[in-house]
């Protein structure tokens, strides 16, 4: 990935909760309860290895930090359901919005989840990042 230089960076914003709708059986529902509470248990590891990951493709440097987890909700309105869960952001400083937005994309795959907003300190623009 050609990255640009510069860029005040981001913040990514999403959940550890995998989503209730992942299915309609009790194994689902089960499998779901625990893969939230692996995503709570190891968020850290898995957001620097995330961002590693992706560092060393464009071969910059950033800095980052992994905000509090807290309770917040979200409303789908194609679904018309109303989401409560736990969700945390990953502030990134000093990074183009190229990179940003595929540290963003690969959040969202290795979490499992739809979509993750992005916050951009370059435009003040907010956008979701969802699934292809």
């Amino acid at each position: 990935m050609k990255v640009p230089p510069g860029g005040k960076g981001d913040m990514i914003l999403l959940s550890t909760d995998v989503n209730a709708t992942v299915g309609k059986s009790l194994r689902d529902w089960v499998a779901a309860k625990l893969r939230t509470c692996w995503q709570r248990w190891r968020k850290e590891r898995l957001v620097d290895r995330t961002i590693l990951e992706q560092l060393a493709k464009a071969g910059v440097g950033i800095g980052w930090s992994i905000g509090a987890t807290l309770l917040g909700w979200y409303f789908d309105p194609q679904q018309k359901i109303l989401y409560v869960e736990r969700s945390f952001w990953v502030e990134i400083l000093d990074a183009p919005d190229p990179l940003v937005k595929a540290i963003a994309a690969e959040l969202r795959r290795v979490f499992q989840k739809q979509e993750v907003n992005l916050k951009s300190y370059d435009t003040g623009e907010a956008v979701h990042i969802r699934e292809e």
